[in-house]
């Protein structure tokens, strides 16, 4: 009575084997989902790395281009820093001519100073002309070297404005001394 026929065979054969095909089916399917998602992740992996690198160059780049205008900014001020040194040096040395030349000016203002200390006082002794202690003869010859380099430069540069006026002004202390010498001698 409970005797299987072939059908029966057949349909529980059927049903073993479909069986077991689902689970080969999900085995074959899960090691297939884990290859996958395994291919997934590297994948993944691959794209935050290519992302990571992407932001890596755009950062790179934007720290080459600051580099850039730095290097430009630097460059722009060394110039300027040579062409301020350079006017500092011109502006140094027109200075130091000036002054020279102004030393020249100031020289004369000392030696008609100096001069008028014969004319402010009732004698024209001229060891007047000089602080005490200081050798008549050295003076002498330090006013008349003075005299002589003021007039030297006024000739040398008579196209200054108070050229003519200051070689009147030697000539004029020349003689005052030239005078004041020979008084001091007949002195003597």
């Amino acid at each position: 009575e409970n005797v299987a026929t072939p059908r029966d065979v057949y349909g529980k054969f059927y049903e073993i084997y479909a069986h077991l095909e689902t689970q080969q089916e999900s085995k074959e399917d899960s090691a297939v989902r884990e290859r996958w998602k395994w291919a997934m992740d590297i994948r993944d992996a691959c794209d935050n790395i290519n992302d990571s690198l992407r932001d890596s160059v755009a950062l790179l780049d934007e720290v080459d281009s600051e580099r850039e205008q730095v290097v430009e900014k630097t460059t722009q001020l060394h110039k300027r820093c040579e062409t301020m040194m350079r006017d500092h040096n011109s502006l140094e040395a027109t200075a130091e001519s000036i002054s020279s030349k102004l030393a020249v000016f100031e020289d004369v203002n000392k030696i008609t100073r100096q001069m008028s200390l014969l004319s402010s006082g009732t004698t024209d002794d001229v060891s007047k002309l000089f602080p005490p202690g200081v050798d008549v003869a050295e003076g002498l010859q330090d006013l008349f070297q003075r005299l002589d380099t003021v007039t030297a430069f006024m000739e040398e540069h008579y196209d200054y404005q108070m050229a003519s006026a200051c070689l009147s002004q030697m000539s004029h202390l020349r003689s005052r001394a030239c005078f004041a010498v020979r008084s001091h001698l007949m002195r003597l």
